[in-house]
């Protein structure tokens, strides 16, 4: 394999955008790994003045599936954060022959049919604010405070800078899935036991059982990976996501 077709793919989690990778892609770039993408999904972040009624899963699937065909990568890290999980898993489902690694960062790990509604059911306070926005049929679901995600200091300030809000048809499409994403190599679930979610501890205890599976937790936040590039470098090695030469 061409060093050249190697990469990591990062993808960031709902009201987020690329710009979140920003001081990891510079740990990347000086351990000599170059081929590092961040996109932003539609309608957030950079492309956030896109934001329209059509943006569904479906649409950040689209992404993410053109960018690693028009990059013409065939030795894909595709590491998904919360929401970015229900995009990786349809990514690899589809180019399941380019990617070799999967890590879902506290995230979502879909069964075929599922979507985001129907995997957080209105538990907590945020999930009961969300059911209202789909209520009163909004647009798009307002950021929360990054402080809920872990963030603080001069990090939670930039934060509070760029999130934006998430298209509201990305929650509510159920994804189509083939089972290829299962057939990737390197499978890896990490949880961040500080972030309090039911499902996120369930998808813990589900791929635990699987020896196909690699998995870990650890007593930090939702967003650490934000608050602490290097832990997040770290991780990417131990869990086999990071090659190099």
């Amino acid at each position: 394999m061409e060093a050249s077709t190697r990469a990591i793919v990062l993808i960031h989690g709902a009201w987020y955008g690329g710009w979140c990778w920003r001081n990891i892609i510079k740990r990347l770039h000086g351990v000599g790994y170059h081929r590092v993408f961040a996109p932003c999904l539609t309608g957030l972040g950079s492309r956030s003045h896109l934001l329209d009624h059509t943006i569904g899963l479906s649409t950040h699937i689209n992404d993410i599936v053109n960018l690693i065909e028009t990059e013409e990568l065939e030795d894909v890290s595709l590491v998904g954060h919360s929401y970015g999980g229900m995009v990786i898993t349809g990514v690899a489902d589809r180019l399941s022959k380019n990617v070799t690694s999967l890590l879902y960062l506290d995230a979502y790990t879909p069964e075929n049919g599922q979507s985001a509604f129907d995997i957080r059911t209105p538990q907590t306070l945020e999930d009961k604010v969300v059911q209202l926005d789909i209520q009163h049929g909004n647009l798009a679901i307002p950021p929360p405070s990054p402080r809920h995600h872990g963030l603080d200091g001069p990090i939670l300030d930039w934060a509070c800078r760029h999130m934006k809000p998430h298209p509201m048809r990305c929650f509510q499409e159920r994804i189509q899935l083939d089972g290829n994403w299962l057939t990737v190599p390197n499978k890896v679930y990490f949880r961040a036991t500080k972030f309090p979610s039911f499902y996120f501890d369930n998808y813990l205890v589900k791929w635990s059982k699987d020896p196909n599976w690699i998995t870990k937790n650890e007593d930090v936040h939702h967003n650490y990976m934000m608050m602490n590039p290097d832990w997040f470098l770290q991780l990417l090695l131990e869990t086999f996501c990071l090659k190099q030469g």
